[in-house]
């Protein structure tokens, strides 16, 4: 279990460096719930890369919520007009949530178009997801179908206060179900109301009841970006993700490493 919370490889100013160039690779930073941390994941990893001189690129497939014309998810990646994707959704809703109360439907091969597009070109996609992972984007589709169909591995963001043990352990399952890699949790408090005694103990008991490593515990802090980069292995978590790569077409679908213990 990588729980600790002193500084990581992030906060040094290095960054990973792979020593070779590979087009595509991929890594979906999902969460267990709404506002759990999953931009500020997504910022501290991109940047990571970047670092490292790695061409790392950040792709929210899915947004809602908007501010008049600005979403500002979008902003805090670094994401230009240019390249917004399709499912923009004005309603603080579920894409299927705003769907159904008036706003266009965005086709989801309009999404994975764009998600070809954005990643083209580039050593890593860092894509975010929206919401949890049951999040539904259409009347077939959740977001959980999206990426396994694309076998992208995971990246859990989960709140480290009180009701995330059931959240985490959900979510773990649903991910192991569907055989998507998962490469750790991150927990995060986005609030200051946890305590570091508190946050320990609900990661050690995820890393007891489950196979997946604990890659941090964030703590509330005025300045996320540091706090972000500072106390998450981000180097464990790109060096352990063996599905970056993808799936080749015909090659066999990859075990999931999530779930509870057998």
């Amino acid at each position: 279990m990588a729980a600790d919370t002193g500084a990581f490889s992030g906060c040094n100013g290095k960054g990973y460096r792979s020593g070779k160039r590979r087009d595509g690779r991929v890594l979906a930073v999902v969460g267990t719930d709404t506002g759990v941390g999953k931009t500020e994941a997504v910022r501290a990893l991109v940047s990571f890369l970047r670092r490292g001189g790695e061409d790392a690129v950040p792709i929210k497939p899915y947004v809602s919520g908007s501010i008049g014309e600005r979403w500002e998810d979008l902003d805090r990646l670094g994401i230009e007009e240019k390249d917004y994707p399709p499912a923009r959704f004005r309603a603080a809703l579920s894409p299927y949530g705003a769907v159904r109360r008036g706003e266009p439907s965005i086709p989801i091969s309009d999404v994975e178009e764009y998600l070809s597009n954005a990643l083209r070109g580039h050593d890593w996609g860092i894509i975010e997801g929206i919401g949890g992972v049951m999040v539904p984007l259409d009347r077939q589709n959740t977001w959980l179908d999206l990426q396994a169909r694309h076998s992208w591995p995971a990246l859990l963001i989960a709140r480290s206060g009180l009701g995330t043990l059931n959240h985490t352990l959900l979510t773990l399952e649903a991910l192991r179900i569907r055989e998507i890699e998962t490469v750790g949790v991150v927990f995060a408090d986005g609030t200051g109301g946890v305590t570091e005694e508190d946050a320990r103990e609900n990661a050690a008991i995820i890393a007891e009841k489950t196979a997946v490593a604990i890659r941090g515990i964030v703590p509330y802090s005025s300045d996320p970006g540091s706090a972000w980069a500072c106390n998450v292995d981000w180097s464990g978590i790109i060096r352990s993700c063996d599905g970056c790569d993808g799936k080749e077409e015909g090659e066999e679908d990859r075990g999931g490493a999530g779930g509870p213990k057998e």
